[in-house]
Order: C-alpha cells, then structure tokens, then sequence
C-alpha cells in the first residue's frame, strides 16, 4: 500500500497535518493489515541540514511518529519526502528517503 499525504492547509509554507488527515492515516495504515504499507509526504517530517528545506518542514512530527509507531507493517525506511530543494530553491532531488533515526 502507498500513502500519499500532504499538508493540511496549502497556503503555508509549512507542512503539518491536521489531526483529521493523521486519524485518516492511522485508519489506513489499520486496514492495511499485514500488507506492507509505505507512507510519502511533500514535507519531509525530520531535519534534513539543508536550510531552506528544515525551515519548511512538516511541524508537529512527534505527533505523525506516535501513529507511525503502531504498525509494523511499514516498509523501511518508512517515508519519503518529494520535491527536496537546495539553498538556492532549486530541485535538488525528486525524493528524500526520511528514517526515523
């Protein structure tokens, strides 16, 4: 199973997901079962050491670990971030692999 998650209010700068997109999660990744699930967001949700990306990252991160954390049924690493940009905004990769370490 492939998640796709996104922001929940698109005219931030900011990545956060609202509780009603983690309770959509937590369900989806429930359902799954046994079926190895993996999770993409536009915001990668841990410090990545490249300026202009950390400044934009997904907030509130400690609450996305507490549901990641149920299931063991995701693939690792367990998420990947898109549209990664270097110090000068420019598309420095299409994804970054996110770890939880």
């Amino acid at each position: 199973m492939l998640v796709l998650a996104h922001v929940s209010d698109i005219h931030q700068d900011d990545g956060y997901l609202a509780d009603e997109t983690l309770d959509w999660l937590d369900s989806g990744l429930a359902d799954a079962g046994d079926t190895s699930a993996f999770v993409c967001f536009h915001h990668p949700p841990v410090v990545l050491h490249v300026p202009y990306v950390d400044r934009i990252k997904q907030n509130g991160e400690d609450r996305l670990a507490a549901v990641l954390a149920k299931y063991s049924n995701l693939e690792m690493p367990p998420a990947i971030a898109f549209h990664v940009l270097d110090d000068d905004r420019r598309l420095a990769t299409h994804y970054r692999v996110v770890t939880t370490a």
